[in-house]
């Protein structure tokens, strides 16, 4: 046998091998998720795996997982043709985590590490009462701190209620913070500033008689 057929042969035998490493080469992804609330790791939270393949816009979920006691999370997927993964974490009345990785970010040479954190959520009940009403009275409140930008926050800005009024409004909160409104009847120069700390898994209720 020449030279140059053992040659090519050893090279086709290289080439197969590589072939079957990358056809069976898989994904790692793992990490930890952690309390910031209580400061500890996040237990019995569950995270969903999606995948959306390349060329589609279905998201298709690959595998949901557990998270124990350490609060880690692992998958091991077959690397395949895909576009991204999406990684959501949640738990009962704690935020949800939503995370997007995208295919050219990972590797298959090494674990793909995303840690994360999330907090417990507290509800603010905020009651309005106006003793007296009048016709032309118009509240001003607006929320100095506390949590905004999500789906159960209550609105940015200021907010106006208008003549008789006894309502109550539930806005989400971290748990064990501080939810702080500045309010004042609209003409006047002078406002409160009122503040409470809402409970973790608990609505606290926080009430402006005006």
């Amino acid at each position: 046998m020449s030279l140059k057929f053992n040659t090519l042969i050893i090279l086709l035998e290289i080439i197969l091998v590589t072939s079957c490493k990358k056809k069976d080469a898989f994904f790692v992804l793992t990490g930890t998720v952690n309390d910031v609330t209580f400061n500890t790791s996040l237990n019995n939270a569950q995270v969903d795996l999606y995948q959306v393949n390349a060329g589609s816009a279905e998201v298709k979920l690959v595998e949901t997982a557990l998270i124990g006691s350490d609060g880690k999370y692992s998958f091991r997927i077959k690397r395949d043709k895909i576009e991204k993964f999406i990684l959501k974490i949640h738990k009962l009345n704690y935020f949800e985590i939503e995370k997007t990785i995208y295919f050219a970010e990972l590797s298959v040479e090494k674990d793909n590490v995303y840690n994360f954190e999330t907090k417990a959520k507290g509800w603010l009940r905020l009651n309005l009462n106006n003793l007296n009403p009048q016709p032309t009275d118009v509240l001003e409140y607006v929320r100095q701190q506390g949590k905004y930008g999500c789906t159960e926050c209550c609105p940015n800005g200021v907010q106006l209620v208008y003549g008789a009024n006894n309502s109550s409004t539930i806005c989400v909160n971290d748990g064990n913070t501080v939810y702080e409104i500045f309010y004042k009847m609209q003409g006047q120069s002078v406002g409160t500033m009122v503040s409470i700390n809402t409970v973790a898994f608990d609505t606290t209720d926080l009430t402006i008689n005006y």
